[in-house]
């Protein structure tokens, strides 16, 4: 993918663009639009305050912005898991410079030890966990369908780094969040999140990069999965797909992804603080998909999304 020619990419770009910006239309009314100021209401109304949010991949991209947003607009108190130190320690900086409150740790997804460490420092830090986002990923590792061979000639084991990161680090993310939430101090009642990030791919067909789009196709069917398993423990799960946003997850792809029709970063990282506080709320969000595109936010309820 890395090594994709200039004709390759601009094929690339009118399939997404012919794509991933149809799934509104193709829900037609069930498709609801959410305006900035409804995804912002919980958290407006204090519904992250206070409470622990853990956030994979919080050092760059939509994971940053996200975990500044909870902490300086939502009063929450932010634990960062992300593969730099210093990252880590900048964004923390960056928080407690703004008056949030913010810890972290040097976390490779990959790892169930590292996992398992960054959840126990949350609860050594601040006594529990409310709301984890399943943020880390990362694109295309390798070229999938490219014949490299050793120096026998076999053909060589293909790099499954992206299904590794993006589909391994969730699952073990998504177990270690059912076991801290159902684990919470029934003297600390409410909130109760888990929040995954997806992608339009998770819904179509996107040509380039296999390995991508089997990790967010995964990713749905794994929120449709735990949300039939989520409602006894009172924990609501929540699917973000967001439209391509150019950040440095595309790699060489990135100046390719900022020819697309715009998609606004916040109207996606506004869908994750929408997902996070508004198990808080009247509204329950719980199996629905929270998607973004040109228009800005709009919601697939869980039955509908379900129909496919």
């Amino acid at each position: 993918m890395a090594d994709a020619s200039a004709s390759e990419h601009d094929g690339i770009r009118k399939v997404i663009e012919r794509e991933m910006f149809r799934l509104r239309s193709t829900y037609g009314p069930e498709a609801v639009p959410v305006s900035s100021s409804t995804a912002l209401a919980p958290l407006r109304a204090g519904a992250l305050r206070g409470k622990v949010v853990l956030v994979t991949g919080g050092t760059k991209g939509l994971g940053r912005e996200f975990a500044c947003r909870a902490a300086a607009e939502g009063g929450a108190r932010v634990v960062l898991g992300a593969r730099g130190e210093d990252g880590v320690r900048e964004v923390v900086r960056e928080i407690e410079a703004a008056g949030g409150e913010a810890t972290g740790l040097a976390t490779d997804v990959t790892s169930w030890e590292s996992q398992v460490a960054l959840f126990d420092h949350a609860v050594k830090t601040y006594g529990q966990v409310d709301v984890v986002v399943a943020n880390a990923g990362i694109f295309e590792s390798g070229s999938f369908l490219d014949d490299t061979v050793d120096t026998e000639g076999k053909l060589t084991k293909p790099d499954l780094g992206t299904i590794d990161i993006n589909v391994v680090g969730t699952l073990y993310t998504a177990r270690l969040a059912f076991h801290h939430l159902r684990q919470r101090p029934e003297s600390s009642p409410g909130l109760k999140a888990l929040v995954i990030l997806g992608s339009l791919t998770s819904f179509v067909a996107t040509p380039g990069c296999p390995l991508y789009a089997t990790s967010k196709h995964a990713l749905l069917g794994l929120q449709r999965a735990l949300h039939t398993e989520s409602a006894a423990a009172g924990i609501s799960v929540i699917f973000v797909a967001s439209g391509p946003v150019p950040t440095d997850i595309f790699g060489p792809l990135r100046p390719m992804i900022e020819t697309l029709p715009h998609i606004k970063l916040s109207d996606t990282v506004d869908a994750m603080l929408f997902a996070a506080a508004s198990a808080a709320g009247e509204e329950q969000l719980g199996g629905c998909t929270l998607a973004t595109d040109t228009a800005g936010i709009f919601r697939i309820p869980f039955v509908q999304a379900y129909r496919e």
